[in-house]
């Protein structure tokens, strides 16, 4: 049975896209659907070729495809297929010694949001059912871990719960408003799918801690200053240029999915500028 955490990931996501269909409702095409998830797949399988990288990287364009297809939406197929296209693209110009630091998705969703007004994300169309954040927080803690990635989903989300607490107390209102503020489908998917990617954020633990702490924090004051609806997919955004300066800081060994195959993480320092990251 592979150890590959990508399989999971597309298992997890394929299972969120289907209760989002069929439960939730989510206003997406069955011809959306394959659009997105058709582009993302020729487009890392021109990667593929161009850069002799191993057939089962597709398996990280369909787990971008699927992302997209959770958060994003637009009324014309071809801001979706151009969507899926520029998140493979994102991981092949956007690099720092071999290794792509935003995230493919990420940037894809906040890149048109902003140049286009044919594109917009609803991270709330997940509502504050407790019931499918309960759900989707399984589903993530499980991805998370496989990818070894769990510190950097617990100190975003503590950090963000800690500044929720301050604000609730500060401004003296109801208990209950911090769990309400806290059921919230699209802050779970964020915390462990996103700001948890492996490959696109820093190497080394304390960096990963310092970088999660960080979104939180501009997180919090794009929500609540400045009244961004996708305030944490900005901030990620806004912040994976970071993961330079931490990786300059703590020099440690690259994140390798195939590592997970074999059952231990190689050092691929001394080629990692020569063979792109997937």
């Amino acid at each position: 049975m592979t150890q590959d955490p990508r399989y999971f990931q597309v298992a997890a996501l394929a299972a969120m896209l289907g209760i989002g269909v069929f439960w939730r409702e989510f206003p997406i095409s069955g011809v959306a659907i394959l659009s997105v998830l058709g582009s993302a797949l020729v487009a890392q399988a021109i990667a593929i070729w161009k850069y002799k990288l191993p057939w089962n990287s597709l398996l990280s364009a369909l787990i971008s495809g699927l992302s997209l297809l959770l958060l994003f939406r637009s009324n014309y197929l071809l801001v979706w297929s151009f969507a899926a296209v520029l998140a493979v693209a994102s991981k092949f110009i956007f690099r720092w010694r071999g290794k792509h630091f935003f995230n493919p998705t990420d940037f894809a969703l906040v890149s048109l949001f902003y140049l286009t007004p044919w594109a917009w994300f609803s991270p709330g169309q997940w509502g504050d059912d407790m019931t499918t954040a309960f759900w989707v927080v399984l589903m993530g803690a499980a991805v998370v871990s496989r990818a070894r990635r769990f510190d950097i989903s617990l100190a975003f989300f503590f950090t963000f719960v800690a500044l929720l607490f301050a604000r609730v107390t500060y401004l003296g209102q109801n208990a209950h408003v911090l769990p309400h503020q806290l059921a919230d489908g699209g802050l779970i998917l964020f915390t462990f799918f996103m700001v948890s990617d492996p490959r696109s954020t820093p190497d080394h633990r304390v960096g990963r801690l310092i970088f999660g702490a960080s979104v939180a924090i501009l997180t919090f004051f794009l929500r609540f200053h400045w009244y961004h609806p996708g305030a944490p997919f900005e901030a990620l955004f806004l912040l994976s240029p970071l993961t330079i300066i931490l990786d300059s800081l703590w020099n440690h060994s690259r994140f390798e999915w195939a590592s997970r195959t074999s059952g231990r993480q190689h050092e691929t320092q001394h080629l990692s500028h020569l063979v792109p990251s997937t």
